[in-house]
C-alpha cells in the first residue's frame, strides 16, 4: 500500500499503485455514482490486474494509514513507511523489500525503550548526518528516525527527527 512508481522510460506518466484514496468520483461522462468495496465512500482499491489508464485524476489524496511490520528487527519496507517499536533488548536493525534503485522511498521508525537502556545496531549501508549513529532511547523515552533511499538500498541516509520524546 502506499508505493507510487512515476515511470519515465516507456511508459511515461505510468502511475503503479495499490491503493488510492479519492474525495470525489464520477464515471466517464462525468455523471453517476461511484461504488467502493465494503460499502466505504471514499475508497478505492486497485489491485495488480487493474490498470488506470488515460484518465485525470484530480482533487486526490494517497496515503497510508497501515503501520508497517517489524518482525525480529527486520523493517520490511513493502508493508508500509510508517514504523514503530518498543524495545526491551540490544536491537539490530535490517531493512528489507526497498523498492528499485531509481525510486525515492522514505520511512519513519519510532522507537520506545521499555525496561532499560539498550543499544540500536544499525545497517552499514545507513548514512547517518554527521557521520556517527545516534544513541537509542532512554528508559522510557522515545525517539523518532527518518530515513530515505533512492538507490534500492545501497544507501540509506538516516536523520533523527525526535529525540527523548517521552
Amino acid at each position: 500500500m502506499g508505493r507510487i512508481d512515476h515511470s519515465l522510460g516507456s511508459e511515461r506518466g505510468k502511475c503503479i499503485m495499490s491503493q488510492l484514496r479519492v474525495d470525489v468520483v464520477t464515471d466517464e461522462e462525468g455523471t453517476g455514482s461511484p461504488s467502493f468495496p465494503n460499502g466505504i465512500a471514499g475508497v478505492a482499491t486497485i489491485d495488480t490486474s487493474q490498470t488506470l489508464t488515460n484518465k485525470t485524476l484530480g482533487d486526490f489524496v494517497l496515503y497510508n494509514e497501515t503501520v508497517g511490520t517489524i518482525i525480529s528487527s527486520d523493517v520490511d519496507l513493502l508493508t508500509g513507511n510508517v514504523f514503530e517499536e518498543t524495545i526491551s533488548a540490544n536491537t539490530t536493525y535490517t531493512f528489507s523489500n526497498p523498492p528499485a534503485s531509481g525510486t525515492a522511498f522514505g520511512f519513519t521508525l519510532k522507537v520506545t525503550a521499555s525496561g532499560g537502556s539498550y543499544t540500536i545496531t544499525w545497517p552499514g549501508s545507513v548514512d547517518w548526518a554527521g557521520g556517527e549513529a545516534p544513541e537509542a532511547p532512554a528508559d522510557g523515552e522515545t525517539d523518532v528516525f527518518a530515513l530515505f533511499t533512492i538507490d534500492g538500498g545501497s544507501t540509506y541516509y538516516g536523520f533523527q527527527a525526535g529525540d527523548a520524546m517521552a
